[in-house]
């Protein structure tokens, strides 16, 4: 409970559990979409280091506990393999490498996002019984009510911040550490429809290409190491029909929750960039280095048309309009259309 109010007491509260239940190692585990950065003893460091580097947490034998997890809420050994699957298993050699053998596990959260307590023990030590396995599942409560207040709290700081954007008029979602939506403000729901949608909890787009953009972007500040990666703060673009671009843009929220109880681990911002007034044409021209023509065709796609519709409005062929946009790329070193958009709709924020 304390922990649970207080995060950052969660390692000293692991240790003391890893003691008392003369466990070697103690960690907090989602069963069904693992990650780094987990709740875990200091003991488990080295190991789970090799576990996720040698890709173990894609094959670990204790998976097929999962029916017994659920079923009954604590799982040891005996309940999903027998002696000759612990010795040739490849994932049990893997434990006596590190220094580890027998588990129990303890599920505590029956969601979709199922979680449990690992009790892992030294390779030396006999497995847990039955009857030890029972007094582990006994705690079970205990641990549903420090998720449940963990969660409380991370419903209360989203509806914090989602309530502090909405008064600025911003639009905003939230998602948690597998990258699903789980909150959307006001402000954001006005965007929500064909071009831009929820679908199977996670972001999408209409067009394939900037859905794996988005998708692309959360997984990469759902990293570990987010500030080594290059380009988070280039905008994902949203094409829409007649109308420019949505902008959005991913941040990592930090605080002291863990992942794994955090509803709201990083938020996504949508800009609409029909409602930024187009910059000068000669301002564009002088910046870029373009032609005037080129400037014009660089501001229409600023605003969302297609090669088409622009060819339509200067009334030039789409030939010469495809072209134009062409040199646009080669002068910018650019190589989509999209990125042209997206440079041309920045400086439209100094050239009001």
């Amino acid at each position: 409970m304390t922990a649970a109010l207080l995060p950052s007491e969660w390692p000293a509260v692991l240790e003391r559990i890893a003691q008392a239940s003369h466990a070697r190692g103690v960690m907090i585990v989602p069963v069904t979409s693992r990650s780094s950065g987990l709740l875990a003893t200091e003991s488990m460091g080295e190991g789970l280091e090799i576990y996720f580097r040698e890709g173990w947490d894609k094959s670990d034998y204790r998976h097929r506990a999962l029916p017994q997890l659920r079923r009954a809420g604590v799982a040891i050994e005996q309940d999903y393999a027998t002696s000759d699957d612990l010795n040739k298993s490849g994932f049990y050699q893997f434990l006596n490498k590190v220094g580890f053998r027998h588990s129990a596990l303890v599920g505590f959260r029956p969601e979709s996002d199922f979680t449990c307590f690992t009790f892992q023990l030294d390779a030396r030590a006999e497995p847990f019984s039955p009857a030890e396995a029972q007094v582990l599942a006994g705690m079970r409560e205990r641990y549903m009510l420090a998720t449940e207040i963990m969660r409380s709290l991370s419903n209360s700081r989203a509806d914090g911040i989602s309530h502090a954007m909405e008064l600025s008029g911003t639009a905003c979602l939230f998602f948690d550490r597998r990258g699903a939506i789980t909150r959307v403000n006001a402000a954001a729901e006005r965007f929500l429809g064909t071009d831009l949608r929820i679908k199977g909890g996670e972001l999408a787009s209409l067009h394939a290409t900037e859905t794996a953009m988005i998708q692309k972007k959360i997984r990469t500040l759902l990293d570990a190491t987010p500030v080594l990666q290059t380009g988070l703060s280039d905008p994902v673009l949203v094409t829409r029909l007649h109308k420019r671009p949505l902008a959005l843009r991913m941040q990592r929220l930090g605080g002291p929750l863990p992942d794994i109880f955090n509803l709201a681990v990083g938020i996504i911002t949508v800009e609409d960039l029909n409602a930024v007034p187009d910059p000068p044409a000669a301002a564009i021209q002088r910046l870029l280095s373009l032609s005037s023509a080129e400037a014009e065709v660089a501001i229409l796609l600023a605003q969302g048309l297609d090669t088409r519709e622009i060819a339509a409005a200067r009334q030039t062929s789409d030939g010469t309009t495809r072209a134009q946009i062409k040199s646009i790329a080669n002068k910018l070193n650019l190589r989509r259309q999209s990125e042209i958009s997206a440079l041309v709709a920045r400086l439209s924020k100094f050239y009001p």
